[in-house]
């Protein structure tokens, strides 16, 4: 997990460059979620969605996931891909998000692949 760390991480950088939501609850915060521009005109990717463990179960993912897709749908998105984290892939389903291939990447020499989700937004 450490060597993913800078990848894992929202940076001030990454907030000040794309659109981020972040959820509180009790007046903590306990998720957030980002969205980053594509090569592909009405793609948008949904990137970092994380809600705190402590907080799962709770909607608050669902409502991070609902907000980025508005939002998404009004800066005039049409799809929004997901590389999601295998622990993840059940509520990208719940979401009505669909299995569309995989990410694959080698770090440190070993490879590892991630399934990308698409999740069509309403037009």
């Amino acid at each position: 997990m450490a060597r993913w760390h800078p990848e894992l991480t929202l940076t001030p950088a990454f907030i000040a460059a794309h659109d981020v939501y972040a959820a509180g609850l009790d007046g903590e915060w306990v998720g957030c979620s980002g969205q980053v521009e594509t090569d592909e005109p009405a793609v948008l990717e949904l990137d970092h969605l994380w809600v705190w463990p402590s907080a799962m179960g709770q909607g608050i993912g669902r409502c991070l996931f609902e907000e980025a897709a508005a939002r998404a749908a009004e800066r005039g998105a049409r799809r929004l891909p997901i590389v999601a984290d295998l622990n993840a892939v059940g509520f990208y389903r719940r979401m009505v998000a669909r299995p569309a291939g995989a990410f694959t990447y080698a770090l440190d020499g070993t490879t590892r692949s991630l399934p990308v989700m698409m999740f069509h937004l309403p037009f």
